[in-house]
């Protein structure tokens, strides 16, 4: 349709009908183009790999092990997150879940905290947690078994310094 402006020069404007005219005249194109949109969207969903990923976060108290001054001693997470993405670790977890892959481990952590934390990355949310949740169940217990070992020592020490004032006193009652 045509208007007439006021500087005599005509204007055209496109109605719904124009718009409704050109689909009509290029509707084999535009099914095409749709066709050709959803074959790619379910071309890349098929194609992208899913994965899922599961955290578990492991706070860490003070202890004595490996102190030489048998005080309690704030635990480095550098060394402590080496720890837990060991050899010695993942083999314990292999031997539970034998797909296990260290390089879908990550740990990391805030520097002045006391929490590390591990993220393990699987085909299914099951696995992922699963894993995850071994590795630190097997650093927590490793970490533990370090601790009652080190308690242990320091018992039968003390045990020994007992009994020795123990036989110094019946001695001395004599």
């Amino acid at each position: 349709m045509m208007y007439q402006t006021d500087n005599s020069r005509q204007v055209e404007v496109a109605r719904l009908e124009d718009y409704l005219q050109a689909f009509g005249q290029r509707k084999w194109l535009v099914a095409a183009f749709a066709i050709f949109g959803l074959v790619l969207a379910f071309l890349y969903t098929g194609a992208a790999a899913t994965t899922f990923t599961a955290t578990s976060e492991i706070q860490l108290r003070p202890t004595p092990v490996g102190s030489p001054t048998n005080n309690l001693v704030t635990p480095r997470l550098e060394e402590e997150s080496r720890v837990l993405g060991s050899d010695a670790v993942a083999a314990q977890v292999a031997a539970t879940y034998p797909a296990v892959d260290r390089e879908e481990l990550d740990i990391t952590f805030t520097p002045n905290s006391s929490i590390l934390v591990a993220s393990y990355t699987a085909p299914t949310a099951e696995e992922a947690a699963l894993i995850v949740n071994e590795f630190a169940t097997v650093y927590a217990d490793q970490r533990t078994a370090a601790a009652i070992e080190y308690y242990q020592v320091q018992i039968e020490a003390n045990e020994t310094a007992l009994t020795a004032i123990d036989e110094n006193i019946t001695t001395l009652e004599t």
